[in-house]
C-alpha cells in the first residue's frame, strides 16, 4: 500500500486533512497540496481531521449535486468525537450518530440521500465535505471521482448506435470485454463502465442494445435500437465479435462479457451459444429468460420473450401484473417488480423450466452475484441455481450471494443512492464493494490484463 497523500485547507480553526490511499499501486497518482483531489471511482479514500480541541465534538457533512433524473442535492452527515490529540480518522472511527453507522471510510459517500425541495447545478462526480464545530464551518475539502484514468482512450463507434470503445493507450493486443447494461436502456452502462474497466487494462466495448421511450418521454435516445424489450437479438453479439476482430488492440483469444441485470441475462444466454466467450461477469442475473415488455398494454411481461436467437423468440417465464406495476411506478406510487416476477414463476412452472438458461453448456469462467433482498427478481436464488447447475456438470463458478442486499450491487460501493430495488443503502454498499473487488480479481485471473500481446 502506498503512503497516503495529505493536503489541508484551514478555515476558521483547525485543519481538514484529506488522505488518499490508492487501492492499486499501479494506478497511483501523486497530487499537489490543495483543497480538491481526484480519485478513480472505487479506489479507497480516507478523510482525516486534525487540529481539533481534544475530545471535542465535530460534525462532518457531505454533499453532491445531480441533474438527472431531477435536479437534486444529496447529503450525508456524521458526528465524531476527537481523540486526546484532537484528531478524527473517519475511515477507522464509528460515528456517534449520522447517516450511517459503524467505521466505514466510504460511509459519508454512499449514505448521501436526496434533499427536498430539489435543487441542482453542481457536478455529479464532486463530493464536497465540510467540518462543523458548534455549527461553525472549520474546514472543507472536495473529492472528485472519475470513471477512468486520464490516459484511457474513448471512441464513439459508428457501427453500433450509442456504443463506445474504451482502451488502454499503449500498443499491442489486450483482453477485451463487451459491457451490456440493464433494463434502463440507452447508453449509461456504455458511457460509465466501459472507461472504468478500461482503466484496469482491458479494451471494453460498451454496447447499447435497447433504447426505450420511457413514460413521460417523447423520443428514444437511440431510435435505431429496439424501443421495446421484446425479442432482443442475442446474435447481435456476432456482429460485435466480427467487428472487434478487425481492431488491432483486441486479442480475439481473450474475450469476455460484463452484464448487469437484463444485461446479465443477455450475457448468460450468449455464453451458452458462443465458444469465443472465455469469461463472463453477470451481476444480479436471472437464471431464466424473462418475459418482454413494450410500455404498451396489459400483455407486457406475459406475451413475448425478452430475447431471440437468429429470429426465433426464446422460451420465457412470464410476469404476472407487470403492466399495472409499471403504471403505478410511472405515477410515483409503490410498485413491486419482485412480486410480479415471483408470481410469474410460481404460476408457470413448466414455462420456467423450459426457459431456464442452460449455463452448464458454457465451459468458460463465470462470476455471478446476487442479493436475497433483490426487489426486481430473485437474483440471489438465481445465483445459487446457476452455481448448482454448473456444479452438477463439473464446472466451477464464482458465486456471491448477499443475504440483505438488493438489485443495486453493480457499482463500487462509493456511490450514493443505493437503496432502490431492495436491500438498504448500507448492505448494498457493502455488497457492491465486495462484488467490485471480486470482479476485478476474477477478470485478472481469467483474462490476464497484465499480458499484452505485441
Amino acid at each position: 500500500m502506498l503512503s497516503p497523500v495529505d493536503f489541508s485547507r484551514a478555515l476558521a480553526a483547525g485543519f481538514f486533512v484529506y488522505a488518499l490511499s490508492v487501492a492499486a499501486p499501479a494506478s497511483a497518482q501523486q497530487f499537489a497540496q490543495g483543497s480538491l483531489q481526484e480519485v478513480l471511482d472505487g479506489e479507497s479514500v480516507a478523510l482525516t481531521l486534525t487540529g481539533l480541541a481534544p475530545n471535542s465534538l465535530v460534525e462532518v457533512r457531505g454533499e453532491r449535486s445531480l441533474d438527472l433524473p431531477l435536479p437534486t442535492v444529496q447529503r450525508s452527515h456524521a458526528q465524531f468525537r476527537a481523540d486526546a490529540a484532537g484528531r478524527v480518522d473517519i475511515g477507522s472511527q464509528a460515528p456517534l450518530s449520522g447517516s450511517y453507522s459503524g467505521a466505514d471510510a466510504s460511509g459519508l459517500f454512499w449514505s448521501m440521500g436526496p434533499v427536498f425541495p430539489y435543487v441542482g447545478g453542481g457536478k455529479t462526480n464532486e463530493f464536497r465535505f465540510t467540518a462543523f464545530v458548534q455549527d461553525s464551518a472549520v474546514a472543507t475539502t472536495t473529492v472528485v471521482q472519475f470513471n477512468r484514468k486520464p490516459e484511457v482512450v474513448v471512441e464513439q463507434i459508428a457501427a453500433f448506435p450509442g456504443a463506445v470503445l474504451a482502451r488502454p493507450p499503449g500498443p499491442g493486443r489486450y483482453p477485451t470485454l463487451i459491457a451490456l447494461g440493464g433494463g434502463e436502456g440507452g447508453d449509461y452502462t456504455a458511457r460509465y463502465i466501459a472507461p472504468r474497466l478500461a482503466s484496469e487494462g482491458y479494451v471494453v466495448l460498451g454496447l447499447p442494445y435497447y433504447s426505450p421511450v420511457h413514460p413521460g418521454q417523447t423520443r428514444a435516445q437511440f431510435p435505431q435500437l429496439p424501443a421495446r424489450f421484446i425479442d432482443i437479438p442475442v446474435d447481435r453479439l456476432e456482429s460485435a465479435w466480427a467487428w472487434l476482430k478487425t481492431r488491432p488492440e483486441v486479442d480475439p483469444e481473450r474475450i469476455g462479457l460484463y452484464g448487469v441485470s437484463k444485461g446479465a441475462e443477455f450475457s448468460l444466454i450468449a455464453a451458452t451459444h458462443y465458444p469465443w466467450i472465455k469469461s463472463v461477469v453477470a451481476i444480479v442475473p436471472s437464471d431464466v429468460v424473462r418475459g418482454g415488455w413494450g410500455w404498451r398494454d396489459e400483455t407486457d411481461g406475459a406475451a413475448h420473450s425478452s430475447f431471440s436467437f437468429h429470429g426465433t423468440p426464446l422460451p420465457f417465464t412470464p410476469y404476472v401484473g407487470f403492466h399495472a406495476d409499471m403504471l403505478a411506478g410511472a405515477r410515483g406510487l409503490l410498485f413491486d417488480l419482485r412480486g410480479t416476477s415471483d408470481a410469474g414463476r410460481w404460476a408457470y412452472p413448466k414455462k420456467a423450466a423450459a426457459s431456464r438458461i442452460p449455463v452448464e453448456r458454457y465451459a468458460g469462467a463465470l462470476l455471478v452475484a446476487g442479493g436475497m433482498a433483490d426487489g426486481v427478481w430473485a437474483s440471489g436464488v438465481a445465483v445459487q441455481n446457476i452455481a448448482e447447475a454448473r456444479a452438477a456438470a463439473g464446472l466451477p463458478t464464482t458465486a456471491l450471494i448477499f443475504r440483505n442486499a438488493g438489485h443495486g450491487i453493480s457499482s463500487t460501493g462509493w456511490q450514493p443512492g443505493l437503496a432502490g430495488f431492495g436491500g438498504d443503502a448500507m448492505e448494498n454498499a457493502k455488497a457492491q464493494a465486495k462484488t467490485w473487488a471480486a470482479t476485478l480479481g476474477f477478470l485478472r485471473r481469467t483474462l490476464k490484463p497484465e499480458t499484452v500481446v505485441r
